[in-house]
């Protein structure tokens, strides 16, 4: 059974959207493929007891069963890391996390929090983690390219500007 509400964030499939496939016996993969931007998953803070306890954007092993089980291999984003859903670690924090789990890409959408230089703060601590071994280089790579391949895919569908 799946519960579920809102009307996500205005940008391919909501919320509603998959609910409605779901209950009427549609796979994740036939879900992916009806959202003509099903090359993105944006997942929640929720907490999977399966997973750890801990939200998901901080769970290595709900990136892994999101890619290997269910066989995602499109852009993984996490949810605005400035919600109260997470716990109270500086949004620095949050980000090298989820990115350190295996999130593509990750959001900030309170403008106040890139005022205070969260962004240049957030990639002194992943250029720390691919220093000390924690993240690989060619991991940082092919996950720009993805985000660059899917830029131009929008750009080409005139979604987003050039």
């Amino acid at each position: 059974l799946v519960e579920g509400y809102g009307a996500g964030h205005g940008v391919g499939m909501s919320q509603w959207g998959a609910k409605s496939m779901a209950e009427r016996g549609s796979s994740f993969q036939e879900i992916l493929k009806e959202n003509p931007l099903s090359m993105g998953l944006m997942s929640t803070h929720l907490q999977a007891n399966q997973f750890g306890k801990m939200p998901i954007t901080y769970s290595k092993k709900a990136t892994h069963f999101i890619r290997k089980h269910l066989g995602f291999q499109g852009l993984l984003v996490s949810d605005d890391l400035s919600m109260s859903a997470l716990d109270p670690l500086p949004i620095t924090k949050r980000a090298q996390r989820a990115i350190l789990a295996g999130y593509d890409m990750i959001l900030f959408n309170q403008p106040s929090v890139l005022k205070e230089g969260a962004l240049e703060q957030t990639i002194s601590l992943l250029i720390e983690d691919i220093k000390a071994g924690n993240l690989s280089r060619l991991h940082i790579e092919t996950r720009v390219r993805k985000i660059l391949k899917i830029r131009r895919w929008l750009q080409a569908q005139s979604l987003i500007a050039r």
